[in-house]
């Protein structure tokens, strides 16, 4: 019974130390107000609203960066991000976009590494 409590206590404290690491990340809501898209296969976006992505981030907080080489992004997890964006952009969908505090970005505003299209 002991051992069953030890490894219950283990799992508690990874999975605590787990959350804790993304305890920075936060998650913003509104439709896509504009895009902006660089050669390298970057790009940023501005939801609508008076919104705060970050509490880090540049360009007034507004702008989330979706950026090759940060937080895990791939060139085709770039272009697979910049194809939902812009398909929620077209419909009007709202976008919940997820940004990293801890990672920062030079001139492109708050680091995004996921992104949820909702109706």
């Amino acid at each position: 019974m002991k051992a069953a409590s030890l490894s219950s206590l283990i799992a508690t404290g990874l999975l605590a130390t787990l959350f804790t690491g993304e305890a920075m990340a936060t998650q913003t809501t509104a439709t896509v107000h504009s895009i902006q898209v660089d050669a390298n296969g970057n790009f940023s976006l501005v939801l609508t609203g008076p919104l705060t992505l970050c509490s880090n981030g540049n360009q007034g907080n507004q702008r989330g960066a979706v950026v090759v080489g940060v937080r895990g992004v791939t060139a085709d997890g770039a272009k697979a991000m910049y194809s939902a964006v812009l398909a929620a952009f077209m419909a009007g969908k709202h976008v919940t976009v997820h940004t990293d505090e801890t990672v920062t970005t030079t001139g492109w505003g708050c680091t995004v590494y996921a992104l949820d299209i909702s109706p």
